[in-house]
């Protein structure tokens, strides 16, 4: 639905046209919150609901994936009073499993996980004015998501949704707060990526990263993303902490603004 346009005759003046914009909707994996308690990110429910507000976001998450998240009583308390729970059926998800079976997928991810694309699904449905946001950092979960949607949802990781709030909000101390949060994500992240480089090659999920994060500075998401599938199981040790990866971090915000490295 177009909103008003305000126009006048006089001289010398211009009429305004405001153009119809799309829904955002954010559906969250757990592993943003997991990330969120595990850099101990201060009251990231409350920043969220206020970024929401103000950029016109909506949150979804599946009540499966949901579960997934521990945390304190108060917490998953609040969380529901900002972020919208989903059900989801057994019979959506085995769908979501045979359109990716027929594209020759034989072990897609998990039914958790795929509770998320069925969710994205339903709320895309036949509306071309919403626009669906997948937050997460599972790499086989990225790759059945562009199979199975082609380009129709936006696919982000933890680090670049918290910097595309840090680029277009316009309240001061919320631009802070999430930049400050990005590079704790960020830090979290390549450090569970090089714990674990001597199994698998770090730099492809790096220059991921470095991909969404360079997407949401240009006003535009990448969808394509890399096929890499993470499939290694185990508790990983992280080292959390806002310095260790610090020299990195700089490196991909000068790139990001394209500065010179040197």
């Amino acid at each position: 639905m177009l909103k008003r346009i305000n126009f006048t005759l006089k001289p010398k003046k211009l009429f305004r046209v405001i153009m119809p914009t799309k829904k955002e909707i954010i559906v969250f994996d757990a592993n943003f919150f997991i990330c969120m308690n595990s850099i101990r990110a201060k009251n990231i429910l409350g920043n969220l609901k206020q970024a929401g507000s103000d950029l016109g976001f909506k949150y979804y998450i599946s009540a499966v994936v949901f579960d997934e998240i521990k945390a304190p009583t108060t917490f998953r308390q609040k969380f529901q009073k900002i972020i919208n729970i989903e059900t989801i059926e057994y019979s959506e998800i085995e769908s979501i499993k045979n359109d990716l079976s027929k594209q020759g997928i034989r072990f897609p991810a998990q039914d958790p996980d795929l509770s998320l694309l069925s969710l994205s699904r339903r709320l895309l449905g036949d509306d071309n004015n919403v626009s669906i946001n997948l937050v997460s950092d599972d790499f086989k979960l990225v790759k059945n998501a562009n199979l199975f949607f082609h380009g129709k949802i936006n696919i982000l990781s933890l680090s670049s949704f918290l910097l595309k709030i840090n680029r277009t909000i316009s309240n001061k101390q919320l631009r802070s707060y999430f930049k400050n949060i990005w590079k704790k994500s960020l830090n979290y992240t390549l450090s569970y990526m090089i714990e674990r480089s001597k199994i698998y090659p770090a730099e492809e999920k790096i220059t991921w990263l470095i991909e969404k994060a360079i997407s949401v500075t240009q006003d535009s998401i990448i969808t394509q993303d890399a096929h890499y599938v993470d499939s290694q199981k185990g508790p990983v040790k992280f080292e959390i902490g806002a310095t260790k990866y610090e020299k990195e971090i700089a490196i991909c915000e000068k790139y990001i603004e394209n500065q010179k490295l040197a």
